[in-house]
This record gives structure tokens, C-alpha cells and sequence, in this order.
């Protein structure tokens, strides 16, 4: 008892560690990124100077950037001048992590009702264990957890409601649809899709995993990914929040963020229930590496196809 209460506390001093260094980088890069973005705010001389600067630089490289990537720095100037934003959207699945990471460890060592208890040696060698014997239901479960962290990313759930007044722009810039969607949840899939692949990097070298093994791991999460940043744009393009007058209020008063959510967490789901079964049964990894990939890969491209087809006339909900 007194060896797994000391298990408990040690756990919950990591997380609350981890998650006061979450918050603090996290502050840290808001604050530094706001007066570099926000170009008309109060600022001293010596800032002015450097605003004047970054205001001529952002000129520059507006001249020499294409449209797509002109779109592209426009959303992440908005989600970086914000540190609202910046809590709001992109730390969220980086807390996920942590927490469902240090609430599943201090409960294997700690040996909590219905799980046994584990030492860390014993943990990594029954993954191991899982991913060696070729076991394809791991294939569907990372996938699963990839689903369900990408929903917490809520930058492609709410990149329409962001717009705000501004949203009709979208029906009459001379961009492609299809152009404006990929742009918008280009960020949300790089700030998703780094945090999941240093996530699943270190738990490769942890468990000492060939490189074409994790391959087998990862590249089902970035399909899975990406199909999750399309559902919920599709969302939010479908029932924009347009009308507010708080920066807060389309990050967390917006009802097709929740409605995304549940979408991706349906597919997280099935994915996760499916792989469950197939621990029971001995089903290669490669084949359903390579199910689930041409699935969601089958998935992203009809969507692509629904947008291209109908043009301008998918934003007719922005008024």
C-alpha cells in the first residue's frame, strides 16, 4: 500500500510539472509572438522600430509568396497574435497527452481496481510484445488515439467562425475552394501532426521498434489526421459562428466544434473497437496498415472531389 501511494504521489508531481512547463512555454511563445504580429498595437519606440521592420519584411515576403502561402501565414498570424488562441486551439492536444499519459501510468503502478500492476521494464515489454508478435489491432488503436487527439485541435474546427464579418471575402478572392480549405487546415495538420510524431517517435525508441515498423504506426495516424482537420472545417463551413463581437466567443461558445468532435470521435471509435477485436486474433500489421490507410486516404479524396465539384457554391452558408 504505502509503495503504491508513493507510486501515485510521484505520478501526480510529474504531471503537475509537466503541465506547469506546458503553460509556461506555451505563454512564453504567446507573448513573444503578439507584439511581433499585432502590428497596430501601443507599443514603446524601440517597439515601434521593430514593428515598422516586421512591417516591411511582411510586405516583402507577401510580394514574393504565393497565394496559397500568403493564406497560409494569414492563419497563423491569427491563431499566434492571440494567446487566447493559442490556449485554446493548439495547446489542448499536448494536455491530452500528458494526461492520459500520467493517469494510465500512475494506474498501472499503482495497481488500480480491475488493472494490474506493472513496473515500467514489465510495461514496455508487454508493448513490445504487442507490436513484435504482429499484432494488427495496433495499427487500428494508434489510429483510434491519433483520431481522437486531432480532435482536440480545434484550429480546422473553427478556422470559418474565425473570420467572423470577414467570412464573405471567401466566395469572391480569386482562390479555388479547394485552395482556401487546404490552407486553412494546413496548420491544424502540422500542429497535430508534429506533436503526434514526437509522441510516437519516442515511443519507438523506447520500445527499440524497427523504423519500418513505426512506419506501419504512423503513416495510418497522418491519414487518419487529415481526414479528421477535413470533417471538421466541412462542420464549420456548414454552420459558421460569424456574428460576435469577443475573439473567445468562436473558440468557445462555437456548437460545430462539438458537433466535429463527435464525428472524429466516432471514427476514433471504430477504429479503437475494431483494433481491440483484432488483438485477439493474429491478423498481420501490414495488412491492416495498409487497409486503414487506403480508407481514410479513400475518405479525404472524396471530400476533395465534394468540394471541387461544388465549387464556390460550398461556402453558401457565409453570408
Amino acid at each position: 500500500m504505502v509503495e503504491a501511494g508513493a507510486n501515485g504521489l510521484f505520478g501526480l508531481v510529474v504531471y503537475l510539472f509537466m503541465s506547469a512547463a506546458i503553460f509556461l512555454i506555451a505563454f512564453y511563445v504567446a507573448e513573444k509572438s503578439y507584439l511581433k504580429i499585432l502590428l497596430h498595437s501601443d507599443a514603446s519606440k524601440s517597439k515601434k522600430r521593430g514593428l515598422a521592420n516586421l512591417d516591411k519584411e511582411m510586405l516583402k515576403d507577401e510580394k514574393n509568396t504565393s497565394p496559397f502561402w500568403a493564406l497560409v501565414r494569414k492563419e497563423w498570424r491569427t491563431i499566434m497574435r492571440s494567446p487566447n488562441y493559442v490556449f485554446q486551439l493548439v495547446i489542448p492536444p499536448l494536455l491530452i497527452i500528458v494526461i492520459y499519459g500520467v493517469t494510465f501510468g500512475i494506474m498501472l503502478g499503482s495497481g488500480a481496481e480491475g488493472m494490474p500492476q506493472l513496473s515500467l521494464p514489465a510495461l514496455i515489454s508487454l508493448a513490445q510484445g504487442f507490436v513484435t508478435n504482429n499484432r494488427g489491432g495496433v495499427v487500428l488503436l494508434i489510429t483510434g488515439i491519433s483520431m481522437f487527439i486531432a480532435s482536440m485541435n480545434q484550429i480546422s474546427a473553427t478556422a470559418i467562425s474565425r473570420e467572423g464579418s470577414n467570412a464573405y471575402l471567401m466566395r469572391i478572392i480569386p482562390q479555388k475552394p479547394m485552395d482556401q480549405i487546404r490552407a486553412k487546415i494546413l496548420l491544424g495538420i502540422l500542429v497535430s501532426g508534429s506533436i503526434l510524431l514526437v509522441f510516437y517517435v519516442s515511443i519507438g525508441i523506447v520500445l527499440m521498434l524497427p523504423i519500418f515498423t513505426l512506419l506501419q504506426l504512423i503513416i495510418p495516424s497522418f491519414f487518419a489526421l487529415v481526414l479528421a482537420n477535413y470533417l471538421m472545417i466541412l462542420v464549420d463551413i456548414k454552420s459558421p459562428m460569424l456574428v460576435w463581437e469577443n475573439e473567445l466567443a468562436p473558440v468557445k461558445q462555437n456548437k460545430t466544434m462539438f458537433f466535429g468532435m463527435l464525428i472524429c470521435w466516432a471514427f476514433a471509435t471504430v477504429f479503437t473497437v475494431g483494433g481491440s477485436f483484432l488483438l485477439m486474433v493474429d491478423f498481420p500489421i501490414f495488412y491492416v496498415f495498409a487497409l486503414v490507410s487506403m480508407l481514410c486516404g479513400l475518405f479525404v479524396y472524396l471530400l476533395e472531389r465534394m468540394i471541387a465539384k461544388k465549387g464556390s457554391t460550398i461556402f453558401y452558408s457565409i453570408e
